[in-house]
């Protein structure tokens, strides 16, 4: 959390430009959990009716007022009150035991037959690893699509698709075990359905 706090009175606002298209999985205007939305993501609203959620004070800050402080994998919502979940590159900041709870809450807060759209930052080497970004130092979880997929096959939702999404322009330089490495972020899409 100290972290993304930092990042945010850092003069950080948004991750990237929000190149999503949601419309072949949101077919119908509902209620979206945005989880880890930092600043917002204000292209949602089209969608239905947005709330936000983020474990950092700082960033929810610059969101709008609908928007709650709080952890991805404890989420203070009902059971079954959305009908849209999204996550747009929070899951690579979870542990693998947070991030199958942070599975098992977005199965929980969905409504029956509602549909999640997760993403996810993946690197060639996998585990936890450090990653400079902007002089602020964070830490990356990184699943390789085999280790990710076999968390969806045992969760609970109905059906999943895992594909690629883009390729960061930027080459990134990250640490694991104190080895330095570099590449291009890839970004993963998960379509989750109830």
């Amino acid at each position: 959390m100290r972290q993304w706090n930092k990042i945010a009175k850092s003069g950080f606002v948004y991750r990237r430009n929000f190149n999503y298209d949601l419309s072949p999985y949101f077919t119908k205007k509902g209620k979206i959990l945005d989880i880890g939305g930092g600043a917002g993501h204000p292209e949602l609203k089209k969608f239905g009716n947005v709330t936000s959620c983020d474990i950092s004070i700082e960033m929810l800050k610059k969101n709008t007022p609908n928007s709650v402080n709080c952890d991805a994998s404890n989420l203070p919502f009902r059971s079954k009150s959305f009908n849209y979940v999204t996550s747009f590159a929070t899951f690579h900041h979870l542990p693998k035991k947070e991030g199958e709870k942070f599975l098992d809450e977005v199965y929980r807060v969905l409504k029956t037959g509602g549909i999640a759209y997760l993403t996810y930052g993946y690197l060639s080497k996998t585990g936890k690893i450090n990653i400079n970004w902007s002089n602020i130092s964070r830490t990356y979880y990184s699943f390789d699509s085999k280790s990710v997929e076999k968390l969806l096959i045992n969760s609970n939702f109905s059906s999943y698709e895992l594909f690629s999404g883009s390729k960061s322009k930027k080459i990134v330089t990250y640490s694991k075990n104190k080895e330095e490495f570099q590449e291009h972020f890839k970004n993963m899409i998960i379509i989750l359905k109830k």
